[in-house]
Order: C-alpha cells, then structure tokens, then sequence
C-alpha cells in the first residue's frame, strides 16, 4: 500500500492575475486529500512563458483574463510554447471570452 508520501507532487504552474483567486485556487488544491501540488505562480502570461521555458511544470492553470493576454488568444500563446504540458484554462462563468466555436481551435485544452 502506497502513502501520500510515496508520489511526487504535480508541480503546477498557476497564471493568475487576481491575489484573491490565487489565494483561492490554493487553498482548494492543498485541501485534496488525494494529491500533493507544488505551486509555482506567475501573475501575466509573459511571466508565465519566461518560467516554462527555464523550469519543468506536470500542469498549468491557466486564467484566461490577464492583464497582457485574454481569451482564446491566451490559450493559443501558451498551447504554441508549450505544447506538450496539459492546460486548464480557468474563466468567470459571466463571461463570453472563449465561445464553443473558439475552443474547437484550441485542441487538447477545452
């Protein structure tokens, strides 16, 4: 039988503008039980891709409002640089940023 000290932890990349959300988002994910996380964070997308390319990540969430970046268009930034890590793109349910239509360009995220 396996402990939760015998997995690695999914190091995850959080891309989150809003100190708030981050808060949030932390808090949720070190409260599973089941997983450890190793939060890394970067609060633009340029910040994000400058830490991809430097550092190796299992994961990126991905908020899709930042302050240099927004919607598909940020999913497609980041999907181009590093297309082989799995993203989770994150957005405020009243938004309309990333239609269905959209996210069928977008392959593997939505």
């Amino acid at each position: 039988m396996h402990s939760e000290s015998d997995f690695k932890p999914i190091k995850l990349l959080l891309i989150e503008d809003n100190p708030l959300d981050e808060r949030l988002l932390r808090e949720r994910l070190h409260a599973a039980p089941e997983w450890r996380f190793e939060i890394e964070t970067a609060d633009r997308l340029d910040r994000g891709l400058e830490r991809l390319r430097s550092e190796r990540f299992d994961l990126v969430l991905l908020d899709l409002s930042l302050p240099d970046s927004a919607g598909s268009e940020t999913i497609a930034r980041l999907h181009a640089e590093v297309p082989r890590i799995p993203i989770l793109a994150l957005r405020r349910w009243r938004t309309s940023a990333l239609s269905p239509a959209r996210c069928s360009r977008a392959p593997r995220i939505c």
